[in-house]
């Protein structure tokens, strides 16, 4: 039995790209070129066009996800669903590394949401009027009804983005390493997992949940020792994952004894988004000002942007990357330099000191 993994909102409609050995493309759009069993297209038209919008129209977003050199649609026993979830989480987050930084400009804002990742089963010599599919992460849901009767409707907190770009360089370079298995790369895509939930948009989804779960993310991606001290930790390995520099270095009275500590502007950007997580753990109390770093933005954006930093820094490590590379994209991509006032002409010096643990 043939499957097919899909993502029903993703924010392209005219997608066919291959990253690495993977492929992502329309549905509607490019069906016809690339299926070219009738059975198979004629049964997956009947399925797609059960997803509509609220006003009843097409949902035409719905984007198909393939691995190069295997059937389009495979068969089960050929189907790789590790290796594509992978994948669609790192397509999730190189479209949200892009997330605009203008608050007017939500006609090029996506969510996690957009990036759900589906796959069914299915028999293309089914003709039975009552085809059963199955949804949900957690209590399986399973839907039964007659092609006529059944509709999945677009959820109205779904964004309906105009335009949303990738970060396409990054995102093949992820694309390389969804078939590898070694416990660095395990933390890396599971890392993901808590940054979907920390962007996600359904109703309900409080502001401090967000705040832990991009804190988790951190934890997972720079695998955060288990015992105390893991803001230190936090602001130790991100100076360590940032480009060279000679950020300048401040002292401020710091935890429950208020003992001075030296860092720089990134380390304590680290050392306080781990205590606002650390009290939104513990229910001590968030107001809305502290939700907002002295610039005005928010920490949670400024904690994908850095986040996004260490994932290169990362690859770097790993020799997926040069420091050349990130170096030429480094002035256009890290919007945290500026969130954070950090100066312009202390990146990449001739020489660098290594941060001490």
């Amino acid at each position: 039995m043939p499957v097919v993994s899909f993502m029903p909102y993703f924010p392209d409609v005219g997608v066919d790209k291959t990253y690495g050995n993977f492929r992502i493309w329309n549905w509607w759009k490019h069906r016809e070129e690339i299926i070219t069993d009738p059975k198979v297209r004629a049964y997956l038209d009947n399925y797609f066009s059960l997803y509509t919008r609220a006003t009843g129209e097409q949902e035409t977003r719905i984007a198909i996800l393939s691995q190069v050199g295997r059937a389009l649609i495979p068969e089960e026993n050929e189907f790789a669903p590790a290796e594509l979830a992978r994948f669609a989480k790192a397509v999730m987050m190189c479209y949200l590394f892009n997330f605009p930084r203008d608050p007017q400009a939500g006609w090029a804002a996506c969510s996690s949401d957009n990036f759900m990742a589906v796959s069914q089963p299915f028999d293309p010599t089914m003709v039975s009027a009552t085809p059963t599919f199955v949804y949900g992460s957690y209590v399986k849901t399973q839907v039964t009804g007659t092609w006529d009767a059944l509709r999945f409707t677009t959820p109205q907190y779904m964004p309906n983005p105009s335009f949303c770009d990738c970060e396409e360089d990054l995102l093949a370079r992820l694309a390389a390493l969804c078939s590898e298995k070694d416990e660095a790369i395990e933390r890396l895509f599971l890392s993901f997992d808590w940054v979907k939930l920390a962007f996600a948009n359904y109703d309900e989804l409080q502001y401090p949940a967000r705040i832990v779960s991009m804190s988790a993310a951190f934890e997972i991606l720079l695998d955060f020792p288990a015992n105390a001290g893991k803001g230190k930790f936090f602001a130790w390995i991100m100076n360590r994952l940032i480009p060279p520099n000679r950020l300048p270095l401040s002292t401020h009275p710091w935890g429950r004894r208020q003992t001075p500590v030296e860092d720089n502007e990134v380390g304590w950007w680290c050392r306080r988004f781990y205590d606002l997580r650390s009290r939104a753990v513990h229910g001590t109390g968030l107001e809305r000002k502290d939700l907002f770093h002295a610039s005005g933005v928010e920490h949670l954006r400024i904690a994908l942007s850095i986040f996004e930093e260490g994932l290169r820094g990362l690859l770097i490590q790993r020799g997926r990357m040069k420091e050349e590379e990130r170096r030429a994209r480094f002035f256009i991509r890290s919007a945290w330099r500026e969130e954070l006032g950090l100066p312009e002409d202390c990146w990449y010096p001739p020489e660098s000191p290594q941060p001490e643990k």
